[in-house]
């Protein structure tokens, strides 16, 4: 019973989840996208102490498991780099 009710929740979370539409556009591509650039160009600038304070508080985790001790589970380097 358990492994039906599972199949169905992960058949409408594919369904209703997926968040992909027809009309949807690459974010660079919607209206004021532009100016917001435009705006707030790209720079080479180090974040300043505040913003150090949120990304290192904020900062992604990677959990392994046991089972991966041995193999990582990405290899960017063998992977990517020739």
């Amino acid at each position: 019973m358990f492994g039906q009710a599972a199949a169905v929740l992960a058949a409408a979370c594919f369904l209703f989840g997926s968040g992909a539409r027809a009309d949807d556009v690459n974010f660079s591509q919607r209206a004021g996208f532009a100016e917001y650039f435009a705006a707030n160009p790209p720079t080479d600038a180090l974040p300043g102490p505040a913003d150090r304070d949120l990304l290192t508080r904020y900062r992604p985790r990677l959990y392994i498991g046991d089972a991966s001790e041995t193999d990582p589970p990405f290899r960017f380097y063998e992977y990517y780099i020739a």
